[in-house]
């Protein structure tokens, strides 16, 4: 506040006096209410033509481009990630670009196409460990939080669809088979050389919950709300997506992925994804 402003509520008191006889009665106003919370931001907040880009250059004024010297424009399809070959690296391998997210958000949309090239996989027969997976998306939290981002992973020890938000695996209540989508889509299913829509829906709700909904051509693969062993979720934001994390182990031959179509919406308004209620864990 205005050092020069703080007279006024004495001086407000001072001429809402009353006279009464011979005493004089002092009335005070009571203070203005606070100002309203400011509400969270919401509606469209990026949209990527990736396919539309004819260089490099033009990719790059698209998006923020995190690894750069192996993610290309590919005109006419869409924005390419090269995995060199490296077989004898038994630890991540890491090509990614981010979207920043207004400051406040605690809810996103995210819908986007996705290709792997159809020599893609996430073994490495040189290595035990770590266990085979790609970071496919990741929605990172403003404060460290246990696991500290939502995120979809696919080929999950080559074999699942791992969809989890914040305090995951903390978030013992959920059901393994729930996080891993299983009885409802195969961890490999992108590995097919062709195009795939895949839209998610991330939220941190009162009461320290996370709602987690994943969507892939169509099949509802993980659609869940839950509540976290450790309180303090409720309260932080969501501050960047990743496109992208890595891979746990190197890749054994030149692989790609393409991606394309990038829309992401922050708020509390659906734009249109329509997903089915979670189902509740608590």
């Amino acid at each position: 506040m205005n050092r020069f402003l703080k007279p006024w509520p004495l001086l407000i008191g001072i001429l809402a006096c009353d006279t009464v006889g011979p005493a004089t009665q002092v009335v005070t106003r009571p203070p203005a209410p606070p100002a309203p919370p400011v509400p969270p931001p919401s509606g469209a907040v990026y949209s990527g033509d990736f396919s539309s880009a004819q260089s490099d250059a033009d990719l790059q004024g698209m998006i923020s481009v995190a690894t750069t010297g192996n993610v290309h424009a590919d005109p006419g399809i869409g924005m390419r990630y090269d995995f060199q070959p490296r077989p004898n690296r038994c630890g991540d391998q890491t090509l990614s670009s981010s979207i920043d997210l207004p400051s406040g958000t605690d809810e996103v949309w995210i819908r986007f196409r996705i290709r792997h090239s159809a020599n893609w996989t996430v073994v490495n027969p040189h290595c035990s460990s770590p266990t085979p997976a790609y970071k496919t998306v990741f929605a990172d939290l403003d404060k460290p939080f246990v696991l500290q981002r939502f995120e979809l992973v696919s080929g999950a020890q080559n074999r699942y669809m791992h969809a989890a938000g914040p305090g995951y695996p903390a978030a013992e209540k959920v059901p393994l088979d729930v996080v891993r989508g299983v009885g409802r889509i195969d961890g490999l299913y992108l590995y097919d050389g062709k195009w795939h829509d895949v839209e998610l829906h991330f939220a941190i709700r009162s009461g320290d919950r996370a709602v987690v909904q994943v969507r892939i051509d169509g099949i509802v693969s993980h659609n869940y709300v839950t509540s976290h062993d450790r309180s303090g979720l409720t309260g932080r934001t969501l501050t960047q997506i990743r496109i992208g994390g890595n891979r746990n182990l190197g890749a054994t031959e030149l692989m790609h992925i393409w991606w394309d179509d990038f829309g992401a919406w922050v708020g509390p308004a659906d734009p249109g994804f329509a997903f089915p209620s979670p189902t509740a864990f608590k």
